[in-house]
C-alpha cells in the first residue's frame, strides 16, 4: 500500500490554498470562527439538521480553540446513525475527522495519535494512526471514506486527495476486520 507522493510531500506541513467547509471554498487564511460561521450547510437523511450550528455550538471550542485541531483538520464529517441514515429523535450527533500531524510528532518529538470528546461524541484522528487503521480497514475509521458529499463539513484539498483514492485501503483485510464484529 503506497500513498500517493503528493499526499505524503504535504504530511506534516503547512495547509495552504482553499478548503471546503460545508460545500463552500474558503481561503485557508479565512478558516477561522467567523469563515465557518457564515457557511449554511443541512443535511436531509431522515431529520432535517443544521450540523454547522452544532459545530459552532460553544461545546464544540475545542475543535477550533485546541492546537492539535484547528487548521490542523484535514477532514471532518458525520459519524454513527447521521451518517447511515439511521437517525431518529433520540439520536446524538457524532463527528468523525483527521489532523495533519505535528512536524514534532513526525520527528517523535511529541506524540499525537487521537483527540477524543466523549461529551460531544467527537474523535479525530491523527493522519499517521488513520492512515495506519485505514491499511487495516477498521469499521470504525473506513466509514469516513464513504460519506455522502453533504456529510463532509471541513475538507481540504488534502483531504479530497485522500478520498480521491480511498479504493488504496479496500482489501481482503475487509473481511477479517468486519467479520470480527459479526462475532462480537
Amino acid at each position: 500500500y503506497r500513498l500517493p507522493a503528493k499526499v505524503l510531500a504535504l504530511h506534516g506541513f503547512g495547509l495552504w490554498g482553499d478548503f471546503r467547509i460545508a460545500g463552500e471554498t474558503v481561503q485557508s487564511q479565512d478558516f477561522s470562527r467567523k469563515a465557518i460561521k457564515k457557511l449554511p450547510h443541512s443535511w436531509k437523511g431522515g431529520t432535517e439538521m443544521d450540523f454547522l450550528s452544532y459545530l459552532n455550538s460553544s461545546k464544540y471550542d475545542f475543535i477550533r480553540k485546541n492546537p492539535r485541531l484547528g487548521r490542523r483538520i484535514i477532514l471532518l464529517g458525520l459519524g454513527g446513525s447521521y451518517a447511515y441514515g439511521t437517525e431518529n429523535e433520540n439520536s446524538d450527533i457524532d463527528f468523525r475527522g483527521i489532523a495533519m500531524n505535528l512536524p514534532s510528532d513526525l520527528l517523535g518529538l511529541t506524540d499525537f495519535e487521537q483527540y477524543t470528546d466523549d461529551a460531544t461524541d467527537t474523535v479525530v484522528y491523527s493522519f499517521n494512526k488513520m492512515v495506519r487503521l485505514l491499511l487495516e480497514c477498521n469499521p470504525n475509521t473506513i466509514e469516513l471514506l464513504g460519506l455522502d458529499e453533504p456529510q463532509y463539513l471541513i475538507k481540504t484539498p488534502l483531504g479530497q486527495e485522500l478520498l480521491n483514492h480511498r479504493s488504496l485501503f479496500l482489501s481482503k483485510r475487509a473481511i477479517r476486520s468486519f467479520g470480527g464484529y459479526a462475532d462480537a
